[in-house]
């Protein structure tokens, strides 16, 4: 090979090589964090929140979410993000009982639109499944972050699993905690007469995807 054709092949070699290298770096690579958005659809992401009541369970959802995962196949304790809620959006399936919830006795809405937990790390994470040829990964762990009610912000780890499907780009995270809300100085008014317990259980599902 002459000198000129050597030069010209370890170019073309070199082009080769860094656009490959750019194309995976875009992807988030096989192993590489990459961050995966809230998909803010009813059937996607939603909450469900349980309060006790003297006379009835009172239950109720939300599901005007957004946010991002920043995520690592390889590294699930460095997984991080912060997920948004418009506290406008829960809803108990009674108008009467949902103007009350978001009146300034309780979430006070006009002045905190927005209820958020905002996860730093995982931690006892627990891989329950790894699938070698798809990249599949289904694990539980433990959040820590901090989540944010009625303005005030406190500390929360909460338990979570996750199933990552590596074909779609999808991440899938269900987690349970509870809320004792006169701890974010909700007042918490009587409401239609009724007295209500001091902690609301909260279920959430999020769908994350590139």
């Amino acid at each position: 090979m002459t000198t000129l054709h050597c030069k010209t092949f370890l170019l073309l070699a070199a082009l080769y090589t860094l656009s490959a290298f750019s194309a995976t770096a875009q992807q988030g690579g096989a192993s590489g964090a990459r961050t995966l958005n809230v998909v803010s659809t009813a059937e996607a992401s939603r909450i469900l929140f349980q309060l006790d009541a003297p006379v009835e369970t009172i239950k109720g959802t939300a599901t005007d979410m957004k946010g991002a995962i920043t995520f690592d196949p390889q590294n699930l304790e460095a997984t991080k993000g912060e997920i948004l809620v418009s506290s406008g959006s829960l809803n108990t399936g009674l108008t009467l009982r949902d103007n009350h919830l978001i009146d300034k006795d309780w979430l006070d809405v006009a002045t905190y639109p927005t209820i958020s937990y905002k996860i730093d790390k995982l931690i006892d994470v627990l891989v329950k499944s790894r699938d070698a040829q798809t990249g599949n990964i289904h694990a539980e762990a433990k959040a820590v972050g901090t989540f944010t009610l009625h303005g005030t912000s406190k500390p929360l780890t909460a338990s979570l699993s996750l199933t990552f499907n590596k074909q779609t780009g999808q991440i899938v995270v269900n987690t349970q905690f509870d809320v004792p809300w006169k701890d974010y100085g909700i007042k918490g008014k009587r409401t239609m007469g009724m007295t209500v317990g001091d902690v609301v259980k909260i279920d959430v599902i999020i769908t994350g995807k590139s």
